[in-house]
């Protein structure tokens, strides 16, 4: 089989591998997190002990394309799937019989049908890379986690299988139809399962291709992942058993120092906001690439802009980000350019984009960063308008429409949530990559303005609970805007769990439960961890050019992601 780094088997023989994964679990401590980089780290407890996994269309295909067959494929599925076939897989009916009565209702032959079994065993495929993933989760289990195969099949049809299967030495149990006397979807088949391996239904996630076999394992509570693929099968999996923390923060750390962004026409960005940002988010100077600065304000782009003008001006959102969280710059340096900054501000309040005249942009998100700042450093007072700026904002929903450069709505409530963190870590003046950080109250820290930041709080938190759940925005980085905020405004989540799932297709889908759009969020979240660890590799967008080419960054969504799970867990 097929082994790929993820998940690396250290044995041949699978009680080996448990063997030898439990010995060196004590030991993989000391590893540095670059060398396990790509691995699969298992979630503790378990979430499940067992998995059931069906065979044909999961473990097992049929690659029909080409061959000469006497009977069609289009007959011989009518065939397995009939009545008597049905019969025959429960064991109630015998072969001659079924074959007859086949020949009978299609008029083909019994020897015709025999054959056509016979070529299409002949073109089996097997799904190695799914039994690899799984026999590497059972092995870190250290023999908690037991795996079955559930599936409908004929004695016949089951010998000829049965070598390779049982050579996977991956099943603790194996349960075709024919020795159960029923077959899935039936309910009675579910429940004999259950009752021989000895596992509630809740602690045996199911694996199956047919959405009927789904519904009626759910409906005797079992979670399920429908098979729609081996990527989403394995991203599926790996979020049910998987330690989401663990796979984010060793994929940041193999990323290191090459999260740049990358627009939807292919062009790769090296832009310092996204290498800022991700900053904030990990608070570790070494997964970023910052540039060597020479002037006091800072540039978008980390050398030569891509995608516009050939001098492109340095601009007061990168700056206020990088004076939030780059360590090193002195304080005097700071307050020198924030009173630059103020000549940009209009008389609503808001913020031109660039330390440019020539370039009059504003912004209500970039606006929302540079009050974050200037709070920060006990300047809110002169700030006051665009403290009544934001709160209409969030007052009449106007952050709903896009900017210029801000797709998402969610940016609103990242930025100025962050006023209201208890204790946020602000980069001090010493040298740059040291640990030393003042810890700002940011609520009100020039003790000025409170009542207009108590009506903004409450505001940003009645408009921010009106979010949760929405299904117009829940993409990853989204979600991780939107979570990141409720933590900081103090939202607390009753049902959320690290094992927690939600009813996507490609993720584990669970019976009916009461959760509110907070926890539906962080469920989405976590089940929108793709199979190596990352996230929004499918939607990385998280800012645009004003000419509309998207950017995007999964670097950067994996970041706050982790952080937004993190602060919940």
């Amino acid at each position: 089989m097929k082994t790929h780094p993820e998940y690396v088997a250290t044995g041949s023989n699978p009680a080996q591998r448990v063997q030898d994964d439990c010995a060196v679990q004590e030991e993989e401590s000391q590893i540095p997190p670059q060398s396990r980089a790509d691995e699969f780290v298992l979630a503790r407890p378990l979430p499940y002990t067992s998995i059931v996994l069906d065979l044909g269309d999961v473990l097992a295909f049929y690659s029909p394309t080409g061959l000469d067959l006497p009977v069609s494929s289009s007959i011989i599925k009518r065939v397995i799937t009939s009545g008597f076939w049905a019969e025959l897989e429960c064991g109630q009916l015998s072969r001659a019989e079924c074959l007859s009565r086949a020949g009978r209702d299609f008029s083909i032959q019994a020897q015709d049908i025999e054959e056509t079994l016979r070529l299409l065993g002949g073109t089996l495929k097997y799904n190695t890379e799914l039994v690899d993933l799984v026999h590497h989760i059972k092995s870190a289990s250290c023999g908690e986690l037991k795996v079955y195969l559930a599936t409908n099949i004929t004695s016949q049809d089951w010998e000829i299988l049965r070598p390779t299967v049982e050579s996977w030495q991956v099943f603790d149990g194996i349960f075709p139809s024919f020795e159960l006397g029923a077959r899935k979807p039936q309910g009675t088949y579910f429940q004999r399962l259950l009752d021989k391996i000895g596992r509630a239904p809740e602690n045996a996630l199911f694996i199956d291709d047919k959405p009927d076999n789904i519904v009626a394992a759910r409906a005797l509570g079992m979670p399920c992942i429908q098979y729609t693929g081996i990527d989403k099968a394995i991203a599926a999996i790996k979020n049910a058993f998987g330690d989401p923390l663990a796979r984010g923060k060793a994929w940041l750390s193999a990323h290191a120092g090459e999260m740049w962004s990358e627009t939807n026409t292919g062009v790769v960005i090296h832009d310092t906001f996204a290498q800022l940002m991700v900053l904030e988010n990990t608070s570790q100077p070494n997964l970023v690439t910052l540039p060597e600065k020479t002037s006091s304000t800072w540039n978008f782009f980390h050398g030569k802009p891509a995608l516009t003008t050939s001098v492109y001006p340095d601009d007061l959102d990168t700056t206020s980000l990088a004076f939030r969280n780059v360590k090193g710059i002195r304080e005097a340096t700071k307050h020198a350019v924030m009173d630059e900054m103020l000549k940009y501000m209009d008389e609503d309040g808001l913020f031109n984009i660039y330390f440019d005249h020539n370039r009059p942009r504003v912004d209500i998100h970039i606006t929302a960063n540079i009050l974050r700042l200037f709070h920060a450093h006990g300047r809110t007072h002169q700030l006051s308008n665009t403290l009544s700026y934001m709160a209409a904002v969030a007052r009449t929903r106007a952050y709903e429409s896009a900017t210029l450069y801000y797709l998402h709505p969610d940016w609103f409530f990242y930025h100025l949530s962050e006023l209201f963190a208890i204790s946020a870590p602000l980069a001090s003046d010493n040298d740059y990559g040291t640990n030393t950080t003042d810890h700002i109250d940011r609520r009100g820290s020039d003790g000025e303005g409170d009542q207009d930041l108590a009506e903004l709080r409450t505001l940003l938190k009645t408009r921010l609970a009106e979010r949760f759940g929405n299904p117009d925005h829940s993409d990853p980085w989204s979600l991780a805007l939107r979570l990141v905020a409720a933590r900081n405004l103090g939202f607390r989540c009753k049902t959320f769990s690290s094992s927690s799932s939600s009813s996507s297709s490609s993720a584990v889908l669970h019976g009916a439960d009461e959760e509110d759009g907070l926890a539906r969020d962080l469920r989405k979240l976590r089940l929108s961890q793709e199979r190596d660890g990352s996230f929004g590799a499918g939607q990385p967008w998280i800012y645009r050019y004003g000419h509309g080419v998207l950017i995007g960054n999964v670097g950067l969504i994996t970041a706050v992601a982790v952080r937004a799970l993190e602060s919940f867990s």
